[in-house]
């Protein structure tokens, strides 16, 4: 009997917010990440959002995430992540990773999608 060995992948996309003295602004990012090579695959995709500025109520918002890879469920840890990606749909039309939550403000959001395995593309739409 053959074993097949679990390949766990994890992409990380991480973002750190510096606090500016004069305005924020917002930046988009147009993702499309190539999984060809990780098809059947698990594994997992994972935001990582990092906040040094207190002052402000920052936010990372995915906009039409988009895969045809198999998704299990998320998870998630620090503040307030809402929206289509923690429902399960795809596509997902919108999701939002706050640094707050209940008041509370975390240094460190983290998104991590599992994939029960990779199709051959993801895309998204990044606001940060």
């Amino acid at each position: 009997m053959t074993t097949r060995a679990v390949i766990s992948i994890v992409l990380t996309v991480l973002f750190i917010l510096i606090p500016f003295e004069l305005s924020y602004a917002t930046t988009t990012f147009d993702v499309t990440i190539d999984t060809t090579n990780l098809k059947a695959l698990p594994g997992k995709l994972v935001f990582d959002f990092a906040n040094m500025d207190t002052g402000a109520d920052n936010t990372v918002t995915i906009l039409n995430f988009a895969t045809d890879g198999t998704p299990g469920l998320p998870e998630t840890q620090g503040g307030l992540t809402n929206g289509d990606i923690i429902l399960g749909l795809n596509p997902a039309p919108q999701t939002t990773i706050s640094e707050s939550s209940g008041g509370q403000l975390f240094f460190y959001n983290q998104l991590a999608v599992v994939f029960k395995s990779f199709g051959t593309s993801i895309t998204f739409t990044l606001h940060v």
